[in-house]
């Protein structure tokens, strides 16, 4: 099978949106102490926050996308859960402890969590859940770990009917034997995929489990209408305690732009918005935005712009180089993004294990972008094909930035 055409960065973004957010909707989704420990919150109320395409499915395990994994993180747990900074903590998973090389991890389960539907979780569910995931054989984050564990290519050649290395040793614990350890092994089990479901809910309505999904998290399923909406109510019997909040509403607009979100958010229809770029200067400055909360939510996102490397003229490094060092990505994020961005060095954002913080970028040189076309046979760009830069996003901050691209490329000839 021949590998796919390769893709090289070229103008990279941390992306960290500032949102307002309506100051009677302080109390997030992800609050959940319980009531009797906090008197003088009010609980109750509707979250209203936009989603921009249909999910593919609520099913965790054939999770793929980030429209279902924005919901299916409040309908579903794992046994570790990540904090802001990506450390783990524990969720299902009271404790645990892994071996001196990293092979053998138990966890030991809390008890008394219950699915929606009423059932206990047991280390049993666990082991079904992670044994579903490896029939699908889907190659995205966790696959690295759960192929790691100890008779998982058996199990996924259909050789055994059990999966060695996963074993509940008694009703609340859970042990995983890996054929080697795996740094991130903690990490990755807080993924979407790794969220526990139940059996005889899965069993009992097949394909329909992803458009009806039955979990444990801080939230229940209660509707998706396709084009509309999904609503999520609060969990009474969440084991972190009920969440403040008592609806959880994504109103599904496909398509949409951050201007209409914006517009839309301003008449009242939504809790928070992103806002747009060529909006926030106005943000910082009109009093009419006082009234709103602004906050900064980092994510772990990039905007860049790839080549097929397969085809000329981006076969050729120099070119690539080229047109590095021809865009100037600083200019960019203050002019642009209005310094909600910061300028990228590599594929991997902070927060990501693996981030380099020593590697160099590239910085806007458009002398040596000119010296590396011409040393690939484009003097002053004569004889470069003209190059289309396509995009899916609508916003028009996106459109500015690839008329940036535009002028950038064209002071070297391009």
């Amino acid at each position: 099978m021949s590998r796919p055409a390769c893709v090289m960065l070229l103008v990279v973004l941390w992306s960290g949106p500032y949102l307002l957010i309506h100051s009677a909707s302080r109390s997030a989704a992800t609050l959940r102490q319980p009531e009797q420990q906090l008197p003088q919150v009010q609980f109750g109320g509707i979250y209203r926050r936009m989603l921009g395409d249909n999910p593919s499915t609520l099913d965790p395990t054939f999770l793929i996308d980030a429209y279902g994994r924005a919901v299916v993180s409040q309908v579903f747990d794992g046994l570790v859960q990540l904090d802001a900074e990506l450390n783990p903590l524990p969720a299902i998973a009271e404790f645990w402890e892994a071996s001196h090389d990293g092979r053998i991890w138990t966890f030991t389960l809390r008890q008394g969590v219950r699915f929606h539907h009423g059932r206990e979780v047991t280390a049993q569910d666990f082991v079904y859940s992670f044994s579903r995931f490896l029939k699908t054989q889907k190659s995205v984050s966790v696959t690295e770990f759960f192929r790691r564990v100890q008779g998982a290519q058996d199990f996924m050649q259909g050789k055994t009917q059990h999966v060695e290395g996963l074993k509940a040793l008694d009703k609340y614990t859970l042990q995983l034997m890996l054929e080697e350890p795996l740094a991130p092994s903690l990490l990755l089990l807080a993924l979407a995929n790794a969220y526990v479901v139940p059996q005889e809910e899965v069993e009992r309505q097949g394909e329909r489990f992803g458009r009806s999904p039955v979990g444990t998290g801080p939230f229940k399923f209660v509707r998706w209408e396709q084009n509309q909406e999904i609503v999520l109510e609060a969990n009474d019997q969440y084991y972190e305690g009920r969440p403040f909040l008592h609806m959880l509403v994504y109103k599904i607009v496909v398509g949409s732009r951050l201007e209409e979100r914006f517009a839309e958010f301003l008449r009242g229809d939504l809790e928070e918005t992103i806002i747009p770029s060529d909006k926030t200067a106005e943000v910082r400055t009109n009093p009419q935005y006082q009234r709103y909360q602004r906050v900064s939510r980092p994510t772990l996102s990039l905007i860049y712009v790839g080549f097929n490397t397969q085809r000329k003229p981006f076969d050729d490094k120099r070119v690539r180089q080229a047109f590095n060092y021809a865009v100037n990505k600083e200019a960019i994020v203050r002019e642009i993004a209005q310094m909600r961005s910061l300028p990228a060095t590599g594929a991997l954002p902070p927060g990501i294990l693996g981030y380099d913080p020593e590697l160099q970028e590239y910085p806007y040189n458009p002398a040596k972008a000119e010296l590396l076309l011409a040393e690939a046979g484009y003097p002053h760009g004569a004889g470069f094909p003209v190059v289309q830069l396509w995009t899916s996003h609508k916003a028009e901050s996106t459109k500015a930035q690839l008329a940036a691209y535009q002028r950038y490329l064209a002071d070297v000839g391009v």
